[in-house]
């Protein structure tokens, strides 16, 4: 029997290129995505991806105010109910059920790029290694911090 250990290496390279990469589909979504898409998908799916883009959009401005979220909450709130319908159930997500509550972060904590998840995210990896099965995954996780 072989055993394949996996080892991630994190350097400064490394966040750079995550860095670089987000910055990069940063600018695909609000720039480039639309112009280049246009005549490219079907009209429905076009209309569609650009709820998302204009609502991503107004959440990362430099101020947000109250009017303004509430736009970007009804363009994705729209994007959501419209997703399912176009990609069929097995494909919503986690990440696109939880588009619909951008907003509600904007009003608590700022616009969306005042903060970032990638650290929260590379601790949630880790834990994960620590947590078997899908019962008492909490006990499971104070045990190991304790």
């Amino acid at each position: 029997t072989h055993t394949h250990t996996h080892t991630t290496q994190h350097n400064t390279q490394s966040d750079f290129s995550l860095f670089h990469l987000a910055n990069e589909l940063r600018s695909w979504l609000f720039y480039w995505s639309i112009p280049v898409l246009r005549g490219v998908l079907p009209t429905e799916y076009f209309v569609h991806y650009c709820l998302l883009v204009v609502g991503c959009r107004i959440l990362c401005g430099t101020t947000v105010p109250s009017i303004k979220i509430s736009q970007a909450k009804q363009l994705l709130l729209k994007f959501y109910k419209r997703y399912e319908l176009l990609y069929g159930i097995m494909s919503v997500t986690m990440k696109v059920h939880l588009l619909q509550h951008l907003a509600d972060s904007v009003e608590k904590c700022g616009p969306l790029w005042a903060y970032s998840t990638f650290w929260f995210e590379s601790l949630n990896g880790m834990l994960r290694k620590f947590v078997h099965g899908t019962r008492f995954v909490s006990s499971q996780v104070c045990l190991l911090l304790h």
